[in-house]
């Protein structure tokens, strides 16, 4: 059987095409690193149009399903309103929640998200920092859930 390992292992050695079936197919299953991986190839246009909007979407499905890496790839996107709107509140959610999906394995990892966090915070105000934390509250409802993934970025759609 294939895995996203597969996908991983393609997309390193620059076989691109290989890497996004891998994934297309993992996906469908939900596989969250499969979903993170179409993300990643979109993000940085390799083998694909780079489409930030497209990776945002896969980002999304993957965050949801609770993969740090997506949480972190998206709270980047939110960041710096790459295929999204600029929503500070939801990166810095985002931010957190990468953060706390890190493990020991992922220490440096674990660094750079609540770095990212405290530079969004640090640019907030009040009222984005409230925000961020009513954010941070519906993100982990969605995952405790186990909320079905929006179509075409949904969540991207709610307000500021």
């Amino acid at each position: 059987p294939i895995s996203s390992q597969d996908g991983l292992q393609a997309f390193n050695r620059g076989d691109f095409t290989s890497a996004r079936n891998i994934w297309q197919r993992l996906a469908r299953d939900h596989d969250t690193f499969a979903l993170y991986g179409l993300g990643k190839l979109y993000e940085t246009g390799s083998g694909v149009g780079q489409d930030f909007e497209a990776a945002a979407i896969w980002y999304e499905k993957a965050a949801i399903r609770n993969n740090p890496y997506a949480q972190g790839a998206l709270a980047l996107l939110y960041s710096y309103g790459l295929g999204v709107d600029v929503n500070l509140p939801r990166a810095h959610a985002l931010s957190i929640l990468a953060a706390e999906g890190y493990g020991r394995w992922a220490l440096d990892l674990q660094q750079a998200a609540l770095t990212n966090a405290q530079i969004l915070a640090r640019h907030m105000t009040p009222a984005q920092q409230a925000r961020g934390a009513e954010e941070l509250r519906e993100w982990r409802d969605l995952i405790r859930e186990g909320a079905s993934v929006p179509q075409k970025g949904a969540l991207a759609k709610r307000p500021q």
